[in-house]
């Protein structure tokens, strides 16, 4: 006859709680020591592509490339992926025009269809919160592909300082380092199709910074 397998005795409660506890300590550990080296050592790898701009045309690109098992990373200096349209154009104006539009069908359109719906009112706080959550769940959603397939965010400032290189600077505005391609740099120039740079800044202005306006005054 063979012996039974003798099982170590379990921990007492508290015992198992302290291991637990260490164990999830070293579990966070690992991954917030694997963000940081994976933003800090960029700077140390070479990249056979590397994007400066996470916009429309700047992340599909760096998906493309990770896709196609290329290392590649691409820098933004905006902190969030998606550019303009995602962040500030596009998206939060038709998120703001649906809630709008949902407001006007329920204080006007109600009525033919017999719903009373009384003190219909904006809650303005809540309007952006809304529009807030829509540009944070797809710029989370990008950062998600960009895991996946193995593309290095890195959030800053970069500049082609050479045929090779591209100096990043960080958020705060400290001096993040040297990123190096072994790609041949290219620009697209788009002659002509510049817009005004008023109407940008005012239509940046409304998505961040909506104001609730009242019927104009009488003789304005």
């Amino acid at each position: 006859q063979t012996r039974p397998e003798r099982r170590p005795p379990r921990p007492e409660p508290a015992m198992a709680l302290r291991i637990s506890a260490r164990s999830g300590l070293r579990v966070l550990r690992s991954q917030f020591g694997r963000q940081v080296r994976r933003l800090s050592d960029a700077a140390d790898k070479e990249y056979d592509m590397v994007i400066v701009g996470g916009g429309p045309g700047g992340y599909p690109a760096a998906i493309k490339a990770g896709q196609l098992g290329l290392k590649v990373a691409c820098i933004e200096m905006r902190g969030s992926l998606g550019g303009t349209c995602l962040n500030v154009g596009c998206i939060p104006s038709k998120a703001l025009l649906n809630s709008s539009h949902i407001y006007e069908e329920a204080a006007h359109g109600f009525g033919p269809h017999g719903i009373v719906a009384d003190n219909v009112r904006i809650q303005l706080d809540k309007l952006m919160e809304h529009k807030s959550k829509t540009v944070h769940g797809l710029t989370s959603g990008i950062e998600g592909l960009f895991k996946k397939y193995k593309v290095d965010y890195v959030k800053g400032k970069g500049k082609l300082t050479s045929p090779t290189t591209v100096q990043v600077t960080g958020l705060d505005g400290s001096d993040a380092g040297v990123v190096k391609v072994r790609a041949t740099p290219s620009c697209l120039h788009s002659p002509g199709l510049g817009g005004s740079p008023r109407r940008a800044r005012r239509a940046r202005r409304a998505a961040l910074q909506p104001r609730a306006e009242g019927p104009p005054a009488q003789g304005s």
